[in-house]
């Protein structure tokens, strides 16, 4: 999916063979163009792209590689982070902070100005993260490969909760502020009700 720049004259957009461009919304010429080749499993960078709230950068996560930010005027890389992006990241606009779901079994905090890691959690024998959604002003939750529901203190990251749903447990958590849906392996539903910032208060509705 292509991403819009904030004053909606630039579209971003990369493909499979490794391409992210930036091109004229109007002409659809392009700005400028980038190629990223390396080694791994996947070569592409047809995912996502988010813009920065500053603007002036735009966040490309490569399946299998590294995470970038890159400037929006011209394709510098500003910062890159090895983490080998396992699910897309969750950019909270608000505080300016990327939380990254990584290849090598761990959920990063990092500062989306510099790309710097401000914590990082290892989720052991629970496996790969799934992309966070936002749980009220404070926490994150996401599914994992091993294990199920994880919500996380998204300051700190400190483990508040957890419930087991099984393996294979890949599905993103969806979120409607009262509520957690988390589909399992096995399409069984589960969904949770919780108040805000209390996270005690989470319970069972069905399954």
């Amino acid at each position: 999916t292509p991403a819009v720049g904030i004053d909606g004259k630039s579209l971003f957009v990369g493909f499979s063979d490794g391409v992210f461009v930036s091109l004229d919304a109007l002409s659809g010429k392009t700005n400028w163009e980038r190629r990223f080749e390396r080694t791994g499993l996947f070569k592409d960078a047809d995912t996502t792209p988010l813009i920065l709230r500053s603007g002036r950068a735009v966040l490309l996560p490569l399946v299998d590689g590294d995470l970038m930010a890159l400037s929006t005027k011209d394709g510098t890389v500003l910062w890159s982070q090895k983490i080998g992006n396992f699910a897309p990241p969750l950019y909270d606009v608000e505080t300016n902070k990327i939380y990254v779901p990584g290849g090598d079994g761990q959920i990063y905090r990092l500062a989306a100005d510099t790309g710097i890691s401000e914590w990082a959690k290892d989720l052991g024998f629970k496996g790969l993260a799934s992309q966070p959604v936002f749980v009220s002003d404070d926490y994150i939750a996401f599914t994992t490969t091993h294990f199920g529901l994880l919500i996380l203190n998204k300051n700190t990251g400190r483990e508040e909760y957890q419930f087991a749903l099984g393996s294979g447990s890949t599905t993103p958590v969806a979120s409607d502020g009262k509520r957690l849906l988390v589909l399992n392996s096995r399409n069984v539903l589960t969904v949770f009700k919780t108040e805000l910032r209390q996270l005690d208060k989470f319970s069972l509705l069905s399954k």
